[in-house]
């Protein structure tokens, strides 16, 4: 379903609007995006990203 973090690639509105509600910038969601699609949205081990969301708050708590 659009919008949920099961969606890969998610798309990139969605991204910056996660990153907004959650105190971020949008330069910061860009960021995440470029960053994983440059990896074709695998993560560690290249093992692929199953959840974005999930992914994503690592990266933001990693800012904080």
């Amino acid at each position: 379903m659009d919008g949920f973090g099961n969606k890969i690639p998610p798309l990139k509105e969605h991204v910056v609007i996660y990153f907004i509600q959650k105190g971020l910038r949008e330069r910061d969601a860009l960021d995440f995006f470029k960053y994983y699609s440059n990896r074709d949205w695998t993560g560690k081990r290249n093992k692929p990203v199953l959840n974005w969301k999930r992914v994503a708050w690592n990266w933001i708590m990693s800012f904080l």
